[in-house]
C-alpha cells in the first residue's frame, strides 16, 4: 500500500494510524502541500480534490481519510477495528461521517485565526473565539456519547482513530481545555504505539 499524506494534516495522521494499527506493509509519500505540489497534474490524477491524503492500494485508488480508514479496518479484519452486528457497525459509521462534517471544519477556523495567519495579519478575536465554542460544543457531544466507557463505541475502533488527531490537536497545540473525561480519553487513545508511530514519522514530540 502507499498513503500520500502530510505529516502536518490530521486526516493524513487518520489514515497513517489505521495503516499502523491493521499492520499493513506501506510506503508513504509525503506530498508539500505547503508549496502546491497537491495541484500538479500527477497528483490531481490521484484525487481530483487536490487534498491529502490519498491511498493506493494496487489498482485501487482511495481518497477521503475516514473511507481510507474505513477501507483498512474492512480488508484487515483480524485487527477487529470494525466489529459488531449492523447496528453496531453503523454505529461506527456515524462517526466517521460526524467528525470530518462538524470536528474539522473548526479546526480549519481555527488554524486561520492562529498558524495560517500571514505576517503582519491579526486574527478575528470574535472569528476565533466562534470556532473554539463550536469546536467545545461538538466534543461536549463525545463526551456525552463516551460516557465511563473507554472508548467511543466500548472497544477501540475506526471511531476512535478518526477522533483522535484533531482532539490530540486541539489539546497539545490550541491549548483548548477540555472535561477531564475528554482529556483522559486523548491521553489512553495517545499511547497506543500506532499514534506514537504517527507522531515519531510526523517529527511531532508526543505531548507539546
Amino acid at each position: 500500500m502507499e498513503l500520500h499524506w502530510h505529516p502536518m494534516s490530521g486526516n493524513s495522521r487518520k489514515a497513517l494510524m489505521a495503516l499502523e494499527e491493521v499492520g499493513a506493509d506501506y510506503t508513504l509519500h509525503q506530498v508539500d502541500i505547503l508549496h502546491g505540489a497537491q495541484h500538479t497534474p500527477e497528483y490531481r490524477r490521484l484525487n481530483p480534490n487536490a487534498l491529502v491524503p490519498t491511498l493506493v492500494d494496487g489498482p485501487m485508488v482511495l481518497w477521503e481519510s475516514s473511507a481510507i480508514v474505513y477501507y483498512l479496518a474492512e480488508v484487515c479484519p483480524e485487527a477487529r477495528l470494525f466489529a459488531g452486528d449492523p447496528a453496531q457497525r453503523a454505529s461506527t459509521v456515524r462517526w466517521l461521517v460526524w467528525q470530518p462534517v462538524t470536528i474539522m471544519p473548526c479546526i480549519r477556523r481555527l488554524r486561520e485565526q492562529t498558524v495560517m495567519l500571514r505576517p503582519g495579519q491579526t486574527a478575528d478575536a470574535d472569528a476565533l473565539m466562534r470556532a473554539k465554542q463550536d469546536l467545545s460544543a461538538g466534543l461536549r457531544l463525545v463526551g456525552d456519547a463516551l460516557g465511563s466507557q473507554p472508548y467511543l463505541c466500548g472497544q477501540f475502533g475506526v471511531a476512535d482513530i478518526v477522533m483522535l488527531p484533531h482532539m490530540w490537536y486541539a489539546i497539545n497545540e490550541m491549548k483548548l481545555e477540555l472535561p477531564p473525561q475528554l482529556t483522559d480519553y486523548v491521553a489512553r487513545l495517545a499511547e497506543r504505539p500506532s499514534w506514537r508511530a504517527v507522531l515519531a514519522r510526523a517529527g511531532t514530540p508526543a505531548v507539546a
